[in-house]
């Protein structure tokens, strides 16, 4: 018994906790006091230490290949909903062919949480299993995502061209042209993004997506301001936050009210704008939006300048700079910081 006990726990690696051995055994409560005794193992906070790392390799090693894959499931198993990246983890030594879309699961939490280079390395681990088609093309794209949000925009469009050239169909196509459309408004490419979109918007029309829709006006709308197209882009944002509101995206409503706050306030209507631009923020703290929070509580800050609420406008900009730093975004970061700064004597 107390052999089985410790090959199941070398599963989980030099450190590993009583209630997954347990998950592990089939038990309702291994007790480990006899391996403690025989210093195979050692307590530790809340679990248990192999009392050597070679101890754990030498017994995880003596597993046959059948015995093996089927406890790193049961611990796949036992990891789904507590830690995403040891379940995808497991599910890739259990030679589990749902490990790629594992990863991407724990890739995308990562990104959630900013955590950009942890959730770029689980990309191109699970890239590095020569995954199907169908789990290529999301990790692809969310890696072209990744490497847009870190400042990378030539590596992302390097990216999102190989995931349009290995396409299978016209919606894997159409994730491809948005993301490249998303970097062309980075390198200021105005008119080639527009381009992009146009070819996009009616494969996400024929197929219903309202969510994509909502994604696809709302950066246009982005796009037109950037040209000054100020009634177009109002129009494209308005578009936007009904695709958002029929798709029921939190996210999409965000950005297409901050999307509205920068048509007006192009359009020199500050009240206005600033009110766009308080809602946008408000639903992105209620959801945890922090990039859509960033792109626009600064811009708020700009609309209370001109509104005469001087003091309001500095603590945007600093809530600004606070956020552009947690969530990563150097450029923001510049941009408030330069905004706040003592000008020329």
């Amino acid at each position: 018994g107390e052999k089985r006990a410790l090959q199941s726990a070398s599963v989980m690696g030099q450190l590993f906790d009583a209630e997954a051995l347990s998950h592990l055994l089939g038990v309702e409560a291994y007790d480990c006091r006899e391996l403690v005794e025989h210093n195979l193992i050692r307590a530790q906070d809340d679990g248990y230490l192999f009392a050597h790392a070679l101890i754990q390799e030498s017994v995880y090693g003596s597993l046959l290949k059948r015995e093996r894959k089927a406890l790193h499931k049961k611990a796949a198993d036992w990891f789904a909903q507590t830690d995403h990246v040891l379940h995808a983890q497991h599910l890739e030594m259990a030679g589990d062919e749902q490990a790629c879309a594992a990863y991407l699961g724990a890739a995308e939490e990562q990104a959630r949480r900013y955590r950009y280079e942890s959730a770029l390395n689980l990309i191109e681990r699970a890239l590095q299993l020569d995954p199907r088609q169908s789990d290529r093309h999301p990790l692809t794209c969310l890696k072209a995502e990744l490497l847009l949000a870190m400042g990378n925009t030539d590596s992302s469009m390097t990216v999102f061209w190989d995931a349009e050239r290995h396409a299978d169909d016209d919606l894997q196509r159409c994730d491809a042209w948005m993301g490249l459309a998303a970097n062309m408004r980075v390198k200021t490419h105005y008119e080639d993004g527009l381009a992009l979109l146009e070819k996009a918007e009616p494969v996400a029309a024929q197929h219903g997506l309202v969510v994509e829709l909502s994604r696809l006006h709302h950066m246009r709308g982005n796009l037109l301001f950037s040209l000054g197209r100020a009634d177009e882009c109002r129009r494209e944002h308005l578009s936007a936050l009904a695709f958002a509101e029929q798709g029921h995206s939190p996210e999409g409503e965000a950005r297409a009210l901050g999307g509205l706050g920068d048509a007006e306030y192009v359009r020199g209507r500050m009240q206005t704008a600033r009110d766009y631009y308080s809602r946008c923020v408000e639903l992105a703290r209620q959801q945890g939006l922090g990039q859509v929070e960033v792109a626009h509580v600064g811009q708020r800050g700009w609309t209370r300048l001109y509104t005469g609420d001087l003091q309001g406008a500095k603590s945007d900009c600093l809530t600004a700079i606070d956020l552009a730093a947690k969530v990563g975004d150097r450029r923001a970061e510049m941009n408030w910081a330069s905004t706040t700064s003592p000008g020329p004597t």
